[in-house]
């Protein structure tokens, strides 16, 4: 990853949020048809806890596995994207932070992945390669001191160092 910011004209940024904007929404909401429609035909999502897909058909089964876990309460969200030009093509490298949010869990964070994507002009933008890495479980990654204990402790604890 390099320092400076790339040259990606704004239509092509826009088109590419679009793109993955419908990878969300398409996969949220079990649309098999408008999701296999994301991807060329040679397309490849792997997904280490889910499995590696290769091909449309091979593609088309991720909506129905995470209907299928998340009970069609998850919501998918995909941020801090940044994407840059592949060397020696047209394609571009996405690098985002995807989390899952579970609505029959009033919305908490369920699953965090690293989102590492392919995308190219395949008859439209199209997700070639996609590559989705776990983030540690949820429960074992370490928290920010304000998120250990509750905030009244900490208002104490400041009032107490302040009387020292």
């Amino acid at each position: 990853m390099g320092i400076s910011f790339s040259a990606i004209d704004l239509q092509t940024r826009l088109e590419v949020q679009d793109l993955l904007s419908r990878f969300c929404h398409a996969l949220d909401r079990n649309m098999t048809k408008e999701w296999i429609e994301l991807f060329p035909e040679d397309g490849c999502v792997e997904a280490p806890r889910f499995g590696t897909f290769c091909g449309r058909a091979e593609i088309a089964r991720l909506p129905d596995l995470v209907r299928e876990h998340g009970k069609g309460c998850w919501r998918h969200y995909l941020n801090n994207m940044y994407m840059d030009r592949m060397p020696d093509s047209r394609d571009l490298q996405v690098e985002a932070y995807c989390t899952v949010s579970d609505w029959s869990k009033k919305g908490n964070v369920v699953r965090s992945w690293d989102f590492s994507a392919r995308v190219g002009k395949r008859r439209g933008w199209k997700i070639v390669n996609l590559l989705l890495s776990p983030v540690a479980a949820l429960e074992t990654c370490e928290r920010p001191l304000s998120m250990q204990s509750p905030a009244v402790p900490l208002v104490a604890d400041a009032e107490r160092l302040r009387a020292n």
